[in-house]
């Protein structure tokens, strides 16, 4: 296996931040940076090279943007069971922002890509 067939870093590409955002749901809720997916989806292209860059950035450091990793929005959601009226038959819910879910959608698919590209393509698999 080469150095290149390595999965030892992610490394995201503009083009990749636009794909998604211009797949967002435009009805899914705001996150607590208060930016609608609407408005993700419409400046997909301004918004793609900036967004990337911060994501490689994060990445590089191992944090995330404070703005995009604040505990402080958390709701009470998804009735479990029991009576409506009591808080304790509800599950906290943290709303994350749109940017930081589309980042951890990137990082959850590229060891998946990654496989496509070295180990789909008949390079290194073994008959």
């Amino acid at each position: 296996m080469t150095q290149d067939e390595r999965l030892t870093n992610i490394e995201v590409t503009s083009e990749e931040v636009m794909v998604k955002l211009t797949i967002l749901d435009e009805t899914k809720a705001v996150g607590q940076d208060n930016v609608s997916p609407w408005i993700l989806k419409e400046a997909a292209q301004a918004l793609s090279v900036r967004l990337a860059r911060i994501y490689n950035e994060s990445l590089m450091n191992g944090e995330l943007p404070s703005c995009w990793n604040d505990d402080k929005c958390k709701c009470l959601s998804n009735f479990q069971k029991g009576v409506k009226e009591e808080a304790l038959n509800y599950r906290p819910v943290s709303l994350t922002s749109i940017p930081c879910k589309e980042l951890e959608r990137i990082i959850r698919l590229s060891p998946v890509t990654h496989l496509n590209t070295y180990m789909g393509s008949g390079k290194g698999n073994h008959a």
